[in-house]
């Protein structure tokens, strides 16, 4: 019963960090278009900026996901 469970979860996981990858993949996309269209050298410095605060606020969204996800598997051992 507790590997089966601890399957679904490591799952789970891994959709959740795809997901993320996917919404980073697309801001860079649109922040080189935005690029284009403006050629002051200042203006897309500071959009390069937001890029990387977005990328490391996701990163700690995975660290959290997976605290979450160890105590999980430890209240089902103590459960079973």
């Amino acid at each position: 019963m507790e590997p089966a469970g601890n399957q679904q979860q490591q799952q789970q996981e891994q959709q959740q960090q795809q997901q993320q990858q996917d919404q980073q993949q697309q801001q860079q996309q649109q922040d080189q278009h935005q690029q284009q269209q403006q050629p002051d050298q200042n203006q897309q410095q500071q959009q390069q900026q937001q890029q990387q605060q977005q990328q490391q606020q996701q990163q700690h969204q995975q660290q959290q996901q997976q605290q979450q996800q160890q105590q999980q598997q430890q209240q089902q051992q103590l459960t079973m």
